[in-house]
């Protein structure tokens, strides 16, 4: 039989002599994908470091691949490869330049050519860091993680800020949850029991502070339109990109109108009148002001108009400019000359 990737007996970690880790027995086999799941303080991120080498246990075996990761040297930590929770900060540099960067510390590193493109930037390449969407440098994280070739891949909290608080399996239940566990972020299924645009309405009126992102296998004009006018903050298909779904949850909680470019551009055959570019006094109003970085919420009190017209506003800019997002709906409102940001 292969020796195990990882192996523990008796883990034991404390801070201030109490045990956030007490007693972990635990095998992973070589080719293995394996979750470590739990709420937040359960010792995730404390075994992980220690399997890294990056942090000291009390008590207990442990071994990754064959060798203690206490005590292991550089050719040990050349064969790991690690996806650390917190995003690249090299924003000036190019995904191209930090990708070779980090390939030279590797002995059998590969192509970094190749590695891009694995994980899809490879028209981003010559892009600087700084300049990516928050799920394209989640991308550039697991470039880094993967450049060595590593026998082991460590992904520490790859949805780093998120915690699921429940799951409910009908409109009723949705609504109930919302009340009472006041999560900063609803995903809804337009297709749960009792529907879930009624249960969009429903919060929307009922619980405002907790934004409903749909994400659902619907993809239809009238559907999309219902969802949004009940009130949900964004609209995704069900196989959206984990690293946008996240970064559109992101969105969602700081009360961002969040489209899939592909609904957008649906919205936008709807909504476009004859004059195809042309914004409302309104509309230019609300998108000024998204430039100057304010949320719907605080261009609602701007303009003295409600949330939920703000959300209306944004659906419609979205779709006469054709974008899915706030950053390319100013972009393309400036360089189309519909708007300025000047002061």
């Amino acid at each position: 039989m292969d020796e195990a990737a990882v192996h523990i007996r008796g883990l034991v970690k404390r801070y201030g002599g109490t045990p956030v880790v007490d007693g972990l027995d635990l095998d992973i086999a070589r080719g293995e994908v394996f979750a470590l799941l739990g709420p937040n303080g359960a010792g995730k991120t404390t075994t992980v470091e220690i399997l890294e080498g990056h942090r000291e246990r009390d008590a207990g075996t442990v071994t990754v691949l064959g060798e203690d990761p206490g005590t292991a040297g550089r050719a040990w930590r050349s064969r790991i490869g690690i996806v650390t929770q917190t995003a690249t900060d090299a924003a000036e540099l190019t995904v191209r330049e930090v990708v070779s960067h980090f390939a030279t510390a590797y002995p059998r590193h590969r192509d970094p050519a190749a590695v891009i493109d694995q994980v899809g930037l490879g028209e981003h390449a010559k892009k600087r860091v700084g300049r990516l969407s928050g799920g394209q440098r989640r991308r550039v994280d697991v470039a880094l993680g993967i450049i060595g070739d590593p026998d082991l891949l460590f992904l520490d909290e790859p949805t780093t800020g998120f915690e699921v608080v429940g799951e409910a399996g009908s409109a009723d239940q949705a609504v109930e949850m919302t009340h009472r566990l006041d999560p900063s972020v609803v995903l809804m299924d337009l297709r749960m029991p009792g529907g879930g645009v009624e249960a969009t309405a429903r919060l929307a009126v009922e619980k405002p502070r907790s934004r409903v992102l749909v994400l659902t296998t619907y993809g239809t004009d009238d559907q999309i339109l219902r969802a949004v006018e009940a009130g949900a903050t964004g609209y995704l298909l069900k196989h959206a990109d984990r690293a946008d779904l996240l970064q559109a949850i992101r969105g969602a909680s700081r009360g961002e109108t969040v489209l899939a470019p592909s609904v957008a551009a649906r919205l936008g055959r709807r909504v476009l009148s004859s004059r195809r570019d042309s914004l409302s006094t309104r509309e230019a109003q609300v998108l000024v002001l998204v430039a100057r970085g304010l949320t719907n919420a605080a261009i609602g009190e701007s303009l003295f108009i409600s949330e939920a017209t703000v959300k209306t506003h944004m659906l419609r800019i979205f779709g006469k400019l054709e974008v899915g997002d706030r950053t390319a709906a100013v972009m393309a409102a400036v360089n189309r000359g519909l708007i300025s940001v000047e002061e």
